[in-house]
């Protein structure tokens, strides 16, 4: 027996075109992460989705909900699926956490234990987001599931799955609205990835 997961990051942001980290925060859907969302729902119809899953961060679920409407399947909440909980560092741009975390690195850290105050590491992030997905597979037993999260909790996902080296855990690219397709095998506990950071389904935008 196959479980498939779409596991798919929410649509485009406010904050994602101010290139301002949202962690935990949240941010409305742009009108183009809207039609995003629109667009992987269409495109999810040819799949038969048991299920709907969801970060209880209104971005991610907003996206859920955009999906469901084309499915006819509620998402089902879960704040595991948020995304890394970057503490006193949540309005940050990009470049500035990059530069803090480099300061960190020069100072003798390591990536994946530096934590923003009041924040989670990637131990943290990982030990989270993964009691979600073995839960998720000790209940579900076949059937097509998608996942709406955020790109963080996405790489944390699909880089715990190919046992990438944990200082590489975010090295992924996690475009708006992608789709991650994962196959876990039920009989042998094993997972494949199928594809990663697909996004075909929005070549009409």
């Amino acid at each position: 027996m196959k479980t498939n997961i779409f596991l798919i990051r929410h649509g485009q942001t406010e904050r994602n075109l101010e290139r301002r980290i949202t962690g935990q925060e949240d941010s409305d859907l742009t009108p183009l992460g809207i039609k995003q969302a629109e667009l992987t729902g269409q495109y999810l119809k040819e799949y038969n989705i048991t299920s709907i899953y969801s970060s209880d961060l209104n971005r991610a679920y907003n996206t859920a909900l955009i999906i469901g409407e084309r499915l006819n399947k509620k998402p089902i909440k879960d704040e595991r699926l948020r995304e890394n909980n970057l503490g006193l560092w949540k309005d940050f741009t990009i470049e500035e956490i990059q530069k803090k975390r480099a300061e960190l690195a020069l100072a003798g850290f390591k990536r994946e234990d530096i934590k923003p105050p009041g924040g989670e590491n990637t131990y943290d992030h990982i030990k989270r987001v993964m009691n979600f997905l073995n839960e998720l597979l000790d209940i579900k037993k076949g059937g097509n599931i998608a996942i709406v999260a955020h790109s963080g909790t996405n790489k944390i996902l699909i880089s715990y799955i190919n046992n990438a080296p944990i200082n590489q855990y975010y090295n992924i690219d996690q475009s708006n609205c992608c789709i991650n397709k994962i196959e876990y095998d039920n009989n042998e506990k094993k997972f494949k990835i199928i594809t990663i950071n697909f996004i075909n389904h929005l070549n009409s935008l």
